[in-house]
């Protein structure tokens, strides 16, 4: 190196000799603004390392509104406990827009709920659920053991509003069931449409884990659907492998040892 700094100076700095090595008077001259140089470099050693360390600590997470209710929080407990140091951030959007962050760097890894065929990002399948009857816990149904579609198309129904995936889906099964459902309420909040329910304004459609701790408290009930035939709720961890910093590796493997053994 100190050649090549001789060389790039034109000047000869050092005079070696074989009791040791003297600096020439072009070394004595250079030698304060090779300190500089050295000091500058520490510090940049050090931002970089800060830099490096703050990345590995902040976990960026894309979610669904639904997910982060419930299933994303009862994740987020047992995490934070074992990984106190790191910093969480979670942003809520669509299945559609998580894929799009995930794709342009927004953030490295998602929750979201339904995987498609794309070579850069990697699903895994992570939970699964049926579809219930969901009813306030004075209902008259709130005991039954089970209803069946028909039963539902007859009973006023609180629901997201047209357009959204989840609703598309409850249309498509009535209709395919040559059914119509009583559909008196429509809005894009789940927590608004918790609280319709549960103040007896109508029932409404989710899988339990849309409904937070609702149900285990017993201010809603959840009704199975006889020869249920709507699909499975699913629920993907998805990411981009190769991209993800230690924050996101912990909590991609804490994810999947959370699943059920079947799906993981």
């Amino acid at each position: 190196r100190i050649h090549q700094l001789e060389k790039s100076l034109g000047k000869k700095l050092i005079h070696r000799r074989k009791n040791g090595n003297q600096l020439t008077l072009e070394g004595k001259a250079f030698y304060p603004y090779a300190l500089q140089i050295l000091e500058i470099l520490e510090q940049g050693q050090i931002a970089v390392d800060k830099a490096a360390k703050q990345e590995e600590e902040l976990l960026e997470i894309g979610c669904t509104n639904s997910l982060s209710n419930r299933f994303l929080y009862d994740l987020l407990q047992d995490f934070i406990h074992l990984f106190p140091q790191i910093r969480v951030k979670v942003r809520s959007f669509s299945t559609g827009e998580i894929l799009q962050g995930i794709r342009r760097g927004t953030f490295n890894i998602g929750l979201c709920r339904y995987s498609i065929d794309d070579s850069e990002l990697s699903f895994r399948l992570v939970n699964s659920e049926h579809i219930y009857f969901i009813v306030s816990a004075g209902h008259p149904w709130a005991e039954y053991k089970s209803v069946t579609l028909e039963d539902i198309s007859r009973h006023p129904l609180i629901v997201y509003q047209e357009g959204m995936q989840y609703r598309e889906t409850i249309d498509f099964v009535f209709k395919r069931r040559n059914l119509s459902c009583q559909i008196h309420y429509e809005m894009n909040n789940l927590e608004l449409i918790k609280r319709m329910v549960a103040g007896g304004f109508g029932a409404t459609l989710f899988a339990p884990s849309y409904m937070g701790g609702e149900i285990e408290n017993g201010t809603l009930a959840a009704i199975p659907i006889e020869h249920n035939p709507f699909p499975m709720r699913q629920t993907f961890l998805v990411c981009i492998k190769e991209k993800m910093n230690r924050a996101e590796r912990r909590f991609y493997d804490h994810v999947l040892s959370r699943a059920s053994p079947h799906l993981s």
